[in-house]
């Protein structure tokens, strides 16, 4: 007579249902679809992500203001009111000295003229080779701003892009604290706590990350222009405010920086411009290595690794405005799988720990100073 077969664990067998395979291949569908949708509007799936990163950055001095007793209205309004006055207030502290130290450029067109020639003089390149290799370059760099262009939709459409992020910024303010009730009313009352948690985390990371690119900003625009003062390159302060915002564009953004420096180093020697290439090297290995990593784990508290990988993963999908974004939505990954993921695949493995069978001591097994008893 043979015993009934039991499984080897105390885990239950789930019974696979027709209406349980067909609500699971219903789920699959949906989300795909819901994913391609979302990848059809990449564009404005990007525009929101950058009005809301926005928003929760500017959402610390409103709170600020609302809590010394303005209306929340108003200390929105005014909030947005000093970002539009600071940004016009710098354009105007900036754009007196900037416009001399373009005009001075103009002078010394002679000196770069005579520093390139040398320098073609010294590798034996004659006037016929030279133009051949500057059509080849500008016919490249058209190339470059071409795709730029195309890929941004045009200057007119870039200006209308960060336009849209503002108002959509505005309004994202606007609508989410009723917004947020909402989504928390979703979900049963004892996972409420939790969501408010991670909504509360996530706009705390994307206020970091604002903060952090400022920082960014602030930091390779001072330390470019007094790399630019200590190299004896005309305009320090136009080439220190050109590097500073092209912080603003993820990974080629200290490239770009340091373009004009180096083709001003002509006006110093022919072989200068290497001399301002090094340091604008230094500079950006800085940068990369050490200024935006740490920055970005102290404001998002992402460590450098993952802000490197979220980087590269957002650009390589979405470009440039890809790479924008990566850094927050990464943040935004990792608090759900810290918060959420993490502790449910924890609490399902203590669950199937518990549910394992005792082992049965073998029959043969004496305890210590013990006898064995007769059957």
């Amino acid at each position: 007579m043979h015993d009934n077969p039991r499984p080897a664990t105390g885990a239950p067998v789930l019974a696979v249902t027709v209406p349980a395979l067909v609500l699971a291949g219903v789920s699959v569908i949906g989300v795909a679809v819901l994913a391609l949708l979302l990848w059809r509007l990449l564009h404005v799936v990007l525009l929101v992500l950058t009005a809301i990163i926005l928003a929760e950055g500017v959402r610390g001095l409103v709170n600020l203001l609302n809590r010394r007793g303005v209306p929340f209205a108003l200390s929105m309004a005014a909030a947005y009111l000093a970002i539009v006055v600071a940004v016009l207030g710098l354009f105007t502290l900036l754009a007196g000295p900037t416009v001399r130290e373009l005009v001075s450029l103009t002078s010394y067109q002679s000196a770069i003229t005579a520093n390139v020639d040398r320098l073609l003089n010294a590798f034996q390149v004659s006037s016929q080779q030279l133009t051949s290799l500057a059509g080849s370059l500008l016919g490249a760099a058209g190339g470059v701003v071409g795709s730029i262009l195309s890929i941004g939709g045009g200057l007119v459409a870039l200006v209308g892009d960060l336009l849209t992020v503002f108002l959509l910024s505005i309004t994202w303010m606007a609508v989410t604290r009723d917004l947020k009730g909402f989504v928390v009313g979703l979900f049963s009352v004892r996972r409420r706590p939790l969501v408010d948690d991670l909504i509360a985390e996530a706009g705390r990371a994307f206020a970091g990350y604002v903060r952090g690119v400022t920082i960014n900003m602030l930091a390779i625009g001072c330390l470019a222009l007094l790399a630019c003062w200590v190299l004896r390159l005309p305009a320090p302060l136009l080439l220190g405010v050109f590097a500073g915002l092209c912080e603003l564009i993820p990974l080629v953004g200290p490239f770009l920086g340091a373009v004009p420096a180096v083709l001003l180093g002509f006006t110093i020697g022919p072989l200068y411009p290497l001399v301002v290439a090094a340091a604008f090297l230094v500079l950006q290995q800085v940068e990369s290595n050490v200024l935006t990593p740490v920055v970005m784990r102290h404001e998002v508290g992402l460590r450098p690794f993952v802000v490197i990988l979220a980087l590269l993963t957002g650009a390589g999908l979405a470009g440039i405005w890809g790479a924008l974004v990566a850094v927050p939505v990464g943040s935004a990954i990792q608090i759900i799988v810290v918060r959420v993921v993490a502790p449910a695949i924890r609490a399902r493995q203590a669950t199937q720990v518990e549910q394992l069978p005792a082992d049965p001591a073998p029959r043969d097994r004496l305890p210590p100073g013990g006898t064995a008893s007769a059957d």
